[in-house]
């Protein structure tokens, strides 16, 4: 998909919209992983390092919203769409190995988020993943982009 890119874009398996009006913004979900040059990566992609607990576990929005932000397209790949019922990639995406050391991670959507925007570490699923991203979208408005707050509490999971 790179080599037959036109523009400066970013591939990736799950492309979706969160936010509404003047805060509706498109992101790739790293289901797998995302496509884009090395030398398209802004550095403030990276400042999610840094950012507060619940940024940080939005690593899909951050970066897609920094990306778009660098004038970098966010597409999706169409052929290459991970099959939740059978649990696995198609053939179209290439060979896909499991990496054991990744197996043992929990899934950053199991994540739980507070009304006052405290991460806790049960109860989330894919709605509360949503709700991360728009709660760290708020963050990245009202901090000019910076999305660092002083974390709540720091988890051995992070």
């Amino acid at each position: 998909a790179q080599s037959a890119a036109q523009s400066r874009t970013a591939f990736g398996s799950r492309k979706i919209g969160i936010g509404s009006g003047a805060r509706r913004e498109e992101i790739l979900e790293a289901t797998g992983s995302i496509s884009v040059r090395a030398s398209e990566l802004p550095e403030a992609a990276f400042g999610v390092a840094d950012a507060s607990d619940v940024c940080r576990l939005s690593d899909d929005y951050w970066i897609s919203h920094h990306l778009t932000a660098a004038g970098v397209a966010l597409a999706h790949l169409r052929e290459c769409v991970y099959d939740f019922v059978r649990s696995q990639w198609p053939l179209s995406c290439g060979k896909m190995e499991a990496i054991a050391e990744i197996e043992k991670i929990g899934a950053l959507s199991s994540r739980g988020l507070s009304a006052d925007g405290t991460v806790h570490e049960d109860g989330g699923d894919w709605r509360a993943q949503l709700q991360r991203y728009e709660h760290c979208q708020t963050m990245l408005h009202e901090d000019g982009g910076a999305g660092k707050r002083k974390r709540r509490r720091r988890s051995s999971w992070g």
